[in-house]
């Protein structure tokens, strides 16, 4: 100013106006749930849609807005990938979607977020997924009763386990990885007593399903501990639906399982020795 004293400058911005923000609240539909690799994010499937939150922040992101079911949401290693099955023109697809731009840090953040159906087949229903370990394959259900792998960067697909094994087609038995992204810990129906089932253990290239249970009880949930050296399962064998583990040391059946403690016995948790 003239005057050689600060004056305020009189500032006019015109802009469009973007859609407001909506508050949503849910109470309850809470389907499915899974932590980032990095334990920052948390995705969730609610009343079928896909959403992300942040653990720091109360940020929130709807990933997906469509009119066909979302289920099974799961992480890439690099925390920027999900992975989820959606009920797209008739049969149930994988869907991947990635953060866009590189200098959006995480889901809830994103301004741009892309989405694709991972190998697309409308002959066939393909749920569960699961990164590998190392990021490299993806295993998923495939009609209900198939294990299947995919290699990420070529899209080629294997056959794991023939369904032969499983009489359901939900989709709904139970698979982990093995740290080393070699072999496969899973839910099957060893002995043809369906719904009596057992865990066992199998290359990811597929083969021969080893029976590391062996029981005429109920055996679900399988996933390694202690990097791979035991696998932990849910067993109705003593009398209640607890925790139990079981050696998996050159993929043979250790020692019989048996409560840790009475305390343990009395929270449903087993141990093979």
């Amino acid at each position: 100013a003239a005057s050689g004293k600060p004056k305020k400058v009189a500032i006019s911005l015109t802009h469009d106006d973007g859609d407001p923000i909506t508050m949503i609240n849910y109470t309850r539909g809470l389907s499915d749930a899974a932590v980032s690799p990095n334990g920052k994010q948390v995705a969730l499937v609610l009343r079928g849609e896909v959403f992300v939150t942040s653990v720091d922040y109360t940020t929130t992101k709807k990933i997906t807005d469509t009119p066909e079911a979302e289920s099974d949401v799961t992480w890439g290693p690099d925390n920027r990938t999900l992975v989820y099955a959606s009920e797209r023109n008739g049969k149930w697809q994988l869907v991947k979607a990635t953060i866009a731009r590189k200098e959006d840090l995480n889901f809830p953040n994103a301004t741009l977020i892309n989405e694709e159906i991972i190998a697309p087949d409308k002959t066939v229903n393909r749920r569960k997924p699961q990164f590998s370990p190392d990021g490299k394959k993806l295993a998923f259900i495939e009609e209900g009763e198939r294990l299947m792998v995919m290699d990420v960067k070529s899209k080629k697909i294997t056959q794991v386990t023939d369904g032969t094994q499983w009489f359901g087609t939900e989709g709904n038995f139970s698979y982990n990885w093995s740290p080393d992204s070699k072999w496969f810990c899973l839910e099957f129906i060893g002995n043809g007593r369906d719904p009596y089932s057992d865990i066992g253990i199998v290359s990811a290239e597929g083969g021969k399903i080893t029976n590391i249970t062996n029981s005429a009880y109920i055996n679900t949930n399988p996933k390694w501990v202690l990097d791979g050296g035991a696998i932990m399962f849910t067993s109705n064998r003593f009398g209640f639906v607890g925790l139990a583990r079981r050696r998996a040391d050159g993929f043979r059946q250790r020692g019989s399982l048996r409560p840790l403690s009475a305390q343990q016995g009395r929270n449903g948790t087993a141990e093979g020795g």
